[in-house]
């Protein structure tokens, strides 16, 4: 008997095209930038167009983990579960310093370092910028089009070691052609701010300097009503091509959470046949429950003849999406006490599937024996961030 040639094409579960097999690329379903790497084996990878990828990653994902919250509990995890091998931090974005009067046309965005250093960015407005107000540039515009403006930086501690992961982690934040001042630190023999502030920036400096250290910031950001539902429309779908039996992918309802990851207006996505609850609409007892330290929990459980994905993320953030509503897909291997996976972002590991029941009984038993054991002892692995020397001044002395 001979084999049956493998198909040309392979269906695409983002787009629902057939597509040739050339053309996919593997899948995070919970994005890299979330700690999706899993390993040794990742449950929720799984194959998608290049296109649909690309696109996701640009549009969905990226707008999703870019946003004020989301960036900003993800910098926290940083600093909680420092990986000293891990050289490059994450910057906590506090939005746009709306006191600043833009004089020469550029927006005030401030950031604080992971040891309280105080971060100005001075740029051009980003083009093609919604209601949603991004950690810096917005991941659909392209770096071209951007302005790299100019970033002062006033210093709260200073050891050579340290001020290299503080130098990568800015350049990971601005890039490398972001003009970098240091407000408050210089070589011997040379003044502050160094290097020298060109002319035409001496008004960024001296408002900065103008600017009292127990003054309250007034920055201005938003979120999107519904902030989060292409992301969670997404999600679900992909974890529902991951994990539920084959032909998911071409049911009705896949085809529901096709269109609201596609729906770029909200008005639009009313009329859709997904529920769901969306992370500003949170049950703070249920985030307590499936909140563990600062790892991220995806709970299925059925609920009739739905089942319901529980993502949790940091332990913060929680939102709700069904992902099936015909128990045909997911009767035999979930049911109503529910199955989760934990996962520890900043390392790449998670444990699950297990019960809902043993995961309870796991997040309260700090013994050897526990499930959550080997979980536990990577984030006691991370260090918090070390204590380290203070700057005597983090104010500028003015331009040179």
């Amino acid at each position: 008997m001979t084999s049956q040639p493998r198909p040309a094409t392979e269906f695409c579960p983002y787009c629902g095209e057939d597509r040739a097999r050339s053309d996919f690329t593997k899948e995070h379903v919970l994005p890299q930038a979330l700690g999706g790497n899993l390993q040794p084996s990742n449950p929720f990878s799984i194959s998608a167009c290049g296109r649909c990828n690309s696109t996701c990653g640009r549009y969905v994902d990226g707008r999703f983990i870019r946003s004020w919250l989301i960036h900003n509990w993800r910098a926290e995890s940083h600093r909680r579960t420092y990986d000293p091998k891990n050289s490059v931090l994450s910057l906590v974005w506090f939005g746009k310093l709306a006191d600043w009067s833009g004089i020469d046309g550029t927006v005030a965005d401030f950031w604080l370092g992971p040891a309280g250093d105080l971060i100005y960015h001075f740029h051009e407005p980003y083009p093609d910028v919604d209601a949603t107000v991004f950690a810096g540039r917005p991941p659909h515009v392209p770096l071209a089009r951007t302005d790299p403006g100019a970033v002062y930086v006033a210093l709260r501690s200073g050891t050579n070691d340290w001020l290299q992961t503080l130098m990568r982690s800015l350049t990971k934040t601005f890039g490398s052609e972001a003009s970098l001042h240091f407000l408050n630190a210089a070589p011997a023999g040379y003044q502050t701010p160094y290097p020298v502030v060109p002319r035409e920036r001496h008004a960024h400096v001296e408002w900065i300097s103008s600017r009292r250290t127990d003054e309250p910031l007034q920055a201005r950001f938003a979120v999107d009503a519904d902030w989060g539902v292409r992301f969670l429309a997404k999600f679900g779908l992909g974890l529902g091509v991951a994990v539920l039996e084959p032909g998911y992918d071409r049911s009705a309802y896949a085809d529901e959470l096709r269109k609201a990851l596609w729906s770029r207006e909200p008005a639009s996505r009313q009329s859709i046949r997904v529920r769901g609850r969306g992370f500003l609409n949170s049950d703070p007892t249920m985030t307590k429950l499936l909140g563990w330290s600062d790892c991220h929990s995806i709970l299925l459980r059925a609920d009739g003849s739905r089942l319901m994905a529980i993502l949790t993320l940091y332990g913060q953030a929680q939102a709700s999406i069904v992902v099936a509503d015909d128990p045909l897909f997911w009767r035999a291997r979930f049911d109503e006490e529910g199955t989760i996976w934990v996962i520890a972002p900043g390392f790449g590991r998670y444990e699950g599937p297990m019960p809902l029941s043993e995961y309870f009984h796991a997040a309260n038993d700090d013994t050897s024996a526990s499930r959550l054991s080997k979980l536990r002892a990577i984030l006691v692995s991370g260090q918090p961030l070390p204590s380290l020397p203070r700057i005597e001044s983090a104010q500028s002395p003015g331009t040179t």
